[in-house]
């Protein structure tokens, strides 16, 4: 990737008649990042990345998104680095820009859940049971799913970050091993 940095230029003027005409010329420097981009884990990281440019070239970085942690300044051939937080959330992407061109940090997805509590016994009346669903963070995306048909969810089937997760217990009677009826006898050969 290149691009000529606008910042670093030089301006003559001819005078004519009276008249000035102001001339603007760029620097003429291309900057090459590599590599382009990265992907860090979610328990974050550090890296770095180089910068090719020709000499009396002069460059500073700045970034964009919180998770990034450092900036500064060099001149000529140098290098970048970086420093990830770690993440609790959803996946993130953030840049640092350098002479025009970008270089993409993309982080994993960290979110983790818990849920209390993990079980609950009910008695054969009807009523309403839950559980409270615990996300690592706000942006944490969950979705409640049953694996019976004798479950109905009735609220909290899916959220973000923290929630509830609500369902009916239906009045049933579970049959005891002496209730059961005897499995047919097999015939007589």
């Amino acid at each position: 990737q290149r691009s000529a940095d606008k910042r670093a230029c030089r301006t003559g003027t001819i005078a004519a008649g009276g008249q000035t005409f102001t001339i603007n010329q760029s620097s003429g420097c291309v900057f090459v990042l590599s590599p382009t981009s990265a992907s860090i884990q979610s328990t974050g990281g550090s890296g770095s990345f180089a910068i090719t440019v020709g000499p009396g070239c002069v460059w500073g970085y700045r970034l964009f998104l919180g998770f990034l942690l450092q900036g500064g300044n060099g001149a000529g051939n140098g290098s970048v680095s970086y420093t990830v937080a770690p993440n609790n959330g959803v996946l993130r992407t953030g840049t640092i820009s350098v002479g025009g061109q970008t270089f993409t940090i993309n982080q994993a997805n960290g979110c983790t859940y818990d849920i209390a509590p993990t079980s609950l016994n009910v008695t054969a009346n009807a009523g309403i049971g839950s559980f409270s669903v615990n996300a690592s963070d706000p942006s944490c995306t969950w979705t409640a799913a049953r694996n019976n048909s004798w479950i109905t969810i009735t609220g909290g089937a899916n959220g973000n970050g923290n929630g509830t997760v609500s369902f009916p217990t239906k009045q049933t009677r579970c049959l005891l091993e002496s209730e059961r009826s005897p499995p047919p006898a097999e015939p007589l050969p």
